[in-house]
């Protein structure tokens, strides 16, 4: 890069390994970028890339860690929509917001919050999950024992983009 202009410049032929949004955590823990898993045999868990400095030479792919724990829902019950991660700014503190359909068939009459999904009923749940990444002894990235799930009901009214695209910020 020329003194003085800034702009965008190729560093190589590869992508960053996340689906949707990567965050940089600058904090010691991690000094990476991070995001939800793009390899078909990690879906749903998390990935963290190492940064290159752009004098490091073209072509270079960073480094990639995989977590250890994956972060969707195990329960067969409930059926993945949508997710979105933040990353909370401190101490490599992250939020990752899964919406979930509960197949629930007993609730119809009982709930106000579901929706027929072909014919059947559908509960649409927020599942948030809330946890530090760091590396382990073995350099492996991993929540250790730091993670949190809360359940919280999806507002009624919610469209389907919002379902899929869960909409979080952090201030």
């Amino acid at each position: 890069m020329e003194k003085g202009i800034c702009r965008w410049e190729s560093l190589g032929e590869w992508t960053l390994p996340f689906k949707g949004r990567g965050h940089f955590d600058s904090k010691a823990k991690l000094n990476a970028w991070v995001g939800l898993s793009t390899y078909p045999d990690a879906i749903g868990h998390l990935c963290s890339c190492d940064v290159i400095a752009a004098t490091a030479g073209h072509g270079q792919s960073p480094a990639r860690k995989v977590s250890k724990e994956g972060f969707f829902s195990q329960d067969l019950a409930e059926r993945h929509v949508g997710v979105t991660l933040i990353h909370m700014g401190r101490r490599s503190k992250f939020c990752l917001v899964q919406c979930i359909c509960v197949d629930d068939r007993h609730l119809v009459g009982r709930i106000n919050n579901y929706r027929e999904e072909g014919s059947w009923p559908c509960l649409y749940l927020f599942r948030v999950t809330t946890f530090s990444l760091k590396y382990d002894q073995n350099g492996d990235l991993t929540t250790g024992q730091s993670r949190r799930v809360r359940y919280f009901n999806v507002p009624a009214g919610a469209s389907m983009l919002l379902l899929n695209r869960p909409v979080v910020f952090w201030m």
